[in-house]
């Protein structure tokens, strides 16, 4: 419910009118989120990369549904706080305009960019919801370990699962051999994490009105072609 309370400084300074601010707080049921993926197995793996917490025990909470990219459209994205996009393929104008809504309203958007568009349709399809303008796949030979997640902005609410432990995490045991990169990127794009051998983000940030779009350049799990 609504919840109303008073911050009030506990030795008042000479100017009055700011030792008292009144705050108003919109405590709301937690909504689920949304996987779209032609792959029915792949909410499992993105259960916890959305919730964190997805594996405790909540009675009649659903946490995460699952539809495929053709039932998109008819799916009212308002049930959702987060919508993520696994390995989009083509959006159409109305999935487009629905998606857009959502984040501007305040929604949250996760893409993880996979192979089922080229760097074309891409850009026209995902233009609007992407950090920046795509270039291509950067691929590695399987045996080049040197491309991991390297954090630089820590202090993201992203990074708020691992606690105080975010920079001890030992990133380089988790290689990256493809992912995509960008041509250039748009001023309000924050980057959130870089690969290692500086071939560019992998994750990045983007405000969209009042919601907020998160873009991983490699999909996870990553798949054996990318």
């Amino acid at each position: 419910g609504t919840h109303n309370f008073v911050v009030r400084l506990n030795h008042p300074d000479p100017l009055m009118i700011d030792n008292e601010r009144y705050v108003t707080v919109l405590a709301q049921a937690q909504r689920p989120a949304l996987v779209v993926a032609d792959d029915p197995d792949i909410a499992k793996y993105l259960q916890l990369s959305i919730d964190p917490a997805g594996l405790e025990s909540r009675p009649g909470v659903a946490l995460c549904e699952q539809v495929r990219y053709s039932q998109f459209g008819q799916v009212p994205l308002e049930r959702f706080a987060v919508v993520c996009l696994y390995d989009p393929s083509l959006l159409t104008a109305q999935q487009s305009a629905n998606l857009k809504e959502h984040v501007l309203g305040g929604g949250g958007l996760l893409i993880l960019l996979g192979h089922h568009l080229s760097v074309s349709e891409a850009n026209s399809s995902l233009k609007e919801f992407l950090p920046g303008k795509l270039a291509d796949v950067k691929h590695l030979d399987v045996g080049n370990r040197n491309c991991f997640f390297q954090p630089v902005a820590l202090s993201h609410p992203v990074f708020h699962a691992f606690g105080q432990i975010a920079s001890e995490v030992p990133w380089n045991l988790y290689p990256v051999f493809s992912h995509w990169s960008f041509e250039s990127l748009a001023d309000s794009a924050q980057t959130l994490i870089n690969y290692s051998d500086g071939s560019g983000p992998a994750v990045l940030s983007q405000r969209m009105g009042r919601g907020q779009v998160i873009t991983l350049t490699t999909p996870i799990p990553e798949p054996q072609q990318l």
